[in-house]
């Protein structure tokens, strides 16, 4: 049996290649006009994204492989979605707003959150605050902010996603009222815009991921996610021991 880690390298590998092939089919439908099928291809094609980030995520650290999270975003098809969404807002986040000049305070938004003095609504409420308080905020922040709506929605409806894409494959009907609830052919060019968010998270991704394969075995990185997994696994245990309190 090959190390668990080496496995979760090339699972993120596999998964990340396949999605790569979703967008590029996604794209050629869109360019064919058939917007419906595009948009659902693209959606699916970011369901296998956010698996990619799930083993990601095992091999940093992040989750270990019986966690509830871990189980169901290999099986279902909404929780992927919202992983996907989660994970990756979490990561550009970090990525690139709390390197500009609002890291301190963003960090202990951050902070309040995670110790559940902050709603999710508040949260989002402040950090949109801090990111406009200038008209020369960069539009990278303000789309992070869009990010977090969106995420916002999700969890207000968790299935909104997964709907469009059931619109996007499938012809709707309700036979006893004799109404055509929706067709592929109601989506348009707007509707596909999704395609191009695609696009940046999987590039986003794929540095994310070649810059851990290919700087693994550097003593800083292999210390970083050591840290990591540690700090997780002393999280984790102090959970474990307010659950049984």
């Amino acid at each position: 049996m090959p190390n668990k880690y080496a496995f979760f390298l090339k699972l993120a590998e596999l998964t990340l290649n396949n999605a790569k092939q979703f967008l590029n089919d996604s794209k050629l439908l869109r360019d064919n006009r058939s917007f419906g099928h595009a948009y659902s291809l693209a959606v699916l094609g970011f369901e296998e994204l956010s698996k990619c980030w799930v083993v990601l995520t095992l091999y940093i650290g992040g989750f270990k492989e019986e966690d509830e999270e871990i189980v169901l975003s290999t099986t279902n098809h909404t929780f992927k979605q919202i992983f996907g969404w989660s994970i990756l807002a979490s990561f550009i986040q970090s990525e690139y707003l709390e390197t500009t000049k609002y890291r301190t305070r963003i960090k202990e938004l951050g902070s309040q959150l995670t110790k559940g003095i902050l709603s999710y609504k508040a949260y989002t409420k402040k950090l949109n605050e801090i990111v406009t308080e200038e008209s020369k905020t960069s539009e990278l922040a303000k789309a992070i902010i869009d990010l977090e709506d969106v995420i916002n929605k999700i969890n207000n409806d968790s299935a909104v996603m997964e709907k469009r894409k059931q619109e996007g494959f499938y012809v709707d009907y309700n036979i006893p009222s004799r109404i055509i609830l929706n067709t592929p052919d109601s989506f348009n060019l707007e509707k596909t815009k999704f395609i191009e968010t695609f696009d940046f998270f999987l590039q986003f991704s794929q540095n994310f991921y070649l810059g851990i394969k290919e700087n693994r075995k550097r003593k800083s990185i292999q210390k970083g996610i050591q840290d990591l997994r540690r700090a997780m696994g002393a999280i984790r245990k102090s959970m474990e021991e307010l659950d049984d309190d």
